[in-house]
């Protein structure tokens, strides 16, 4: 008989047997496990048209190459390490949402500055209203109030205490999830040298409603 390298006789492997998933907007979601796990081929069964709720039954998303077929060289997406496989492109819509989201939140601290510069008591009132929950809290190293009628009260007093200067954005909004970090300057003008600095951190409900505000105070004016 002929010397053999290699005799096989019935050989089975299993991949992706019972496997559920539902992968929500804006998350992001890896497959781990060893080569030969099934990952790629976990991968590319969804990827078929018409056997993922939310592709549509026409078309295809974008076909995702195993680690090993990848050429460093192809610009058509990075080379990812062997064993994770991201799931197809279509189902995982993040720079968008993020996007959006801080976006949203950033257009949330502007709206809440301008309340801060908001000299009318009636406008004052209508815009606590449009933007804070009923229960808001804020908080601050002189102040602790609750609730609209609360952070009137606080708006005012400033208003009252710091007549002719106005609060402005110091630096960049720094957002994730639902919460907002930044620093005001209390100036004379836009761009003037700061009174006082504070750093406050704001957090918003589903609907961009402000659940909350918890400030700190960097910089106090002179006595």
């Amino acid at each position: 008989m002929t010397d053999l390298a290699i005799s096989a006789h019935g050989l089975r492997k299993s991949y992706v047997d019972g496997i559920d998933l539902k992968v929500q907007v804006g998350t992001v979601v890896a497959l781990l496990g060893p080569n030969g796990a099934g990952k790629a081929t976990a991968v590319k069964t969804p990827s078929t048209p018409g056997r993922v709720a939310g592709l549509g039954t026409g078309r295809s998303p974008p076909a995702m190459k195993p680690v090993a077929e990848q050429d460093p060289r192809d610009t058509a997406g990075p080379v990812r390490p062997p064993d994770s496989v991201l799931l197809p492109a279509a189902l995982l819509p993040i720079a968008n949402t993020r996007s959006r989201l801080m976006s949203d939140l950033t257009n949330t601290v502007t709206q809440y500055l301008a309340l801060w510069n908001e000299a009318d008591a009636d406008r004052r009132a209508t815009g606590i209203a449009d933007l804070f929950t009923p229960e808001a809290p804020y908080i601050d190293p002189l102040a602790a109030v609750e609730g609209h009628t609360g952070i009137a009260a606080v708006l005012a007093g400033a208003r009252e205490q710091f007549q002719g200067l106005s609060f402005e954005l110091h630096g960049e909004v720094d957002t994730h999830h639902n919460i907002a970090r930044f620093q005001w300057a209390l100036v004379t003008g836009p761009g003037a040298e700061p009174i006082a600095i504070g750093f406050d951190v704001l957090v918003t409900d589903g609907a961009g409603k402000i659940t909350g505000v918890y400030g700190f105070l960097d910089k106090m004016p002179a006595a």
